[in-house]
């Protein structure tokens, strides 16, 4: 399972709603100084803690791992014959994605610093951070996240079974998203909606806009990181010990099920 999902809904709430044309801006310098190196990481920071929190995590899970059993054959037979197998594979899977999250988190969060530091001025990282920090970007990623199904993203991840190889394509991402943006954006009032029209017309909106290959290459390379290789073993193992219980569990009903048919027939095992 992939533990930056949710956090790539934060990357520019404008040019995800808005996707007005992208303007020229001038190359910035090599070097940015320590006052815009601490305001990007702010910004970052506030993309990060918005996608990140447990509870969005726990959403994100539910919703991955209900449509890859709906995308995946194998899986949904598995969900047939073993009815529990949805709520304890998420129950088992968490604390190893949790960690997974958290030691990815150093580095995502150095490359998003840099992107702004290298990309915009004090004062276009004041509006962001300004626009992110308001009630009405709050509400957007309120209703992002209640949206996002992940259909597409995890039809794609239930490919990824049948090919360890395979990545998590720029396209699924965008559409996921994009449906859930134009449900949010239809949540909102008419004022708020000139609100966020006003906002994305502005220089730094608009510029976050210009630079989306470049932030969406940040967000592939960490969605796509997979577990080190002594934490997939624990993962392996945990799917490993969980269908054995699941299976243990579903033999046992069956006996019981046989034996309570054969003392209501009054017929002795």
């Amino acid at each position: 399972m992939r533990s930056f999902i949710f956090m790539s809904l934060c990357w520019g709430l404008a040019s995800t709603l808005c996707a007005p044309a992208a303007i020229a801006h001038a190359a910035p310098a090599s070097a940015a100084p320590a006052a815009i190196n601490a305001k990007a990481q702010h910004f970052a920071d506030l993309q990060i803690a918005v996608g990140n929190s447990d509870e969005a995590m726990d959403r994100t899970m539910q919703a991955i791992v209900a449509q890859m059993i709906k995308s995946s054959p194998d899986l949904a037979a598995i969900a047939d014959i073993l009815p529990d197998f949805e709520k304890k594979f998420i129950i088992t899977l968490r604390p190893l994605m949790m960690e997974h999250r958290d030691a990815m988190l150093p580095g995502y969060r150095a490359d998003l610093t840099q992107f702004f530091s290298a990309n915009f001025t004090d004062t276009e990282l004041d509006s962001l951070i300004t626009f992110y920090q308001s009630p009405l970007a709050k509400k957007m990623f309120s209703s992002l996240s209640e949206r996002m199904d992940y259909k597409n993203i995890s039809t794609e991840m239930a490919r990824e079974l049948d090919d360890e190889n395979a990545e998590i394509s720029a396209v699924a991402m965008r559409k996921d998203m994009m449906r859930a943006a134009i449900g949010a954006a239809l949540q909102l009032t008419p004022d708020e909606r000139k609100m966020l029209t006003r906002f994305s017309q502005t220089p730094p909106a608009r510029k976050l806009t210009s630079l989306t290959a470049q932030r969406q290459a940040i967000e592939f390379k960490w969605f796509n990181t997979p577990p080190s290789p002594a934490l997939q073993k624990r993962i392996d193992a945990a799917i490993t010990g969980l269908f054995e219980e699941l299976l243990e569990d579903d033999s046992a009903g069956s006996k019981g099920k046989k034996r309570k048919t054969a003392t209501d027939s009054g017929v002795a095992e």
